[in-house]
C-alpha cells in the first residue's frame, strides 16, 4: 500500500476534529449545568432542627413527587438522609439542584405489595426516638438517614409503639386503604437503588431495576417540566403517640392569621356587647 499525502491530511484533519470535540465536551457539560431549568417559587426545606431525617419536609415531598412522576410509578420513597440542604426561592440550574443531595444516588423501580411497603416503612420509622416530654427527639432521631419521605400515598405511625409495630395506616392518594397484611396487590415503587438493595437497613427487594438516572436528574426534569415549583401538598406523614401536633405544621399561614383575628374580635368587649344585644 502506497501512503499518499492526501491520507496524511485526512488523518490530521480527523485527529484535529476529535481533539476539538474532546476539549469542548467539558464546556458543553458546564453550560448544561448552568442553564436555568425553572423557578422555585417558595423556599423548600430539608435541613434544620426538624430535618428530613426525622419529619416530613417540603423539599423531600417535591423530590419524591419528581421521582414518582419521572419514573412513572404508583408511589415513591425518598430517604431523608439523602437530602442535606434547603433549596431557596430562586431560579435554579442542574448544578444548584445537585447541591441539596448528600449523595446523588441512582434511582430504581420495583414491584412491591402493601405488606412489603409496610415493612419498608417500619424499617424507616423504627429509629424515631421520643424525648422525656414525649415529643420526638429530632437530634437523636436525625442521626439515622433512612426516614421515609413519600409520594403517591400517605401513612400514619405511632412513635411510641415498639419498633416494627408502628405503622397504623397506609392510604393511596386516590383514597384506597392499603392492608399491611396484603401480599397480593402489586404497586410500582420508585426509590434509590441503594434503599431497594437493603440500604438504611431496609428489606431488600429482588425486583428492583436501576433506572440509570439519579435523584438530581429526576428533580431537574421535574423543574424543567413544571417551570415553576411551589409548596407541595403536605400532611403525607402523620404521627401518633407524641405530644407534637401536626396541625400547626400544615395549616396555611393565612388560615392561622384569620383565626387569630377572629379570636381577638370575639374577645373584644365591644363586640361581645354587640352580639349579646342581638341575641336579646
Amino acid at each position: 500500500m502506497i501512503w499518499r499525502k492526501e491520507n496524511t491530511k485526512r488523518w490530521a484533519a480527523a485527529a484535529a476534529l476529535a481533539l476539538t470535540l474532546l476539549l469542548a465536551a467539558p464546556a458543553r457539560a458546564a453550560a448544561a449545568d448552568d442553564a436555568v431549568l425553572g423557578v422555585i417559587d417558595v423556599k423548600l426545606t430539608a435541613a434544620g432542627e426538624r430535618s428530613a431525617r426525622s419529619a416530613e419536609s417540603s423539599l423531600a415531598d417535591v423530590t419524591a413527587d419528581a421521582l414518582r412522576r419521572q419514573l412513572g410509578t404508583d408511589i415513591a420513597i425518598v430517604n431523608g438522609g439523602d437530602l442535606k440542604a434547603d433549596l431557596p426561592r430562586s431560579s435554579v440550574t442542574r448544578e444548584k439542584l445537585g447541591r441539596v443531595f448528600a449523595q446523588d444516588r441512582e434511582t430504581a423501580t420495583a414491584s412491591v405489595t402493601p405488606a412489603q411497603l409496610c415493612a419498608m416503612l417500619e424499617a424507616g420509622v423504627s429509629h424515631i426516638v421520643l424525648a422525656g416530654d414525649e415529643s420526638i427527639d429530632h437530634a437523636v432521631s436525625g442521626k439515622y438517614g433512612g426516614f421515609p419521605q413519600v409520594s403517591g400515598f400517605r401513612y400514619l405511625y405511632d412513635a411510641s409503639a415498639p419498633a416494627g409495630q408502628r405503622v397504623m395506616e397506609m392510604q393511596l392518594d386516590d383514597g384506597m386503604e392499603l392492608d399491611p397484611q396484603d401480599d397480593e396487590t402489586r404497586l410500582t415503587l420508585a426509590a434509590t437503588a441503594y434503599m431497594l438493595s437493603g440500604g438504611y437497613d431496609y428489606p431488600a427487594v429482588s425486583s428492583a431495576e436501576p433506572s440509570g438516572r439519579t435523584l438530581a436528574d429526576a428533580l431537574a426534569d421535574h423543574v424543567r417540566q413544571l417551570q415553576t415549583v411551589g409548596r407541595p401538598a403536605m400532611g403525607r406523614i402523620r404521627t401518633a403517640g407524641t405530644t407534637e401536633g401536626a396541625l400547626m405544621d400544615y395549616l396555611p399561614v393565612g388560615g392561622i392569621l384569620v383565626a387569630v383575628v377572629l379570636l381577638g374580635l370575639f374577645s373584644d368587649k365591644k363586640y361581645k356587647k354587640i352580639f349579646s344585644h342581638k341575641r336579646m
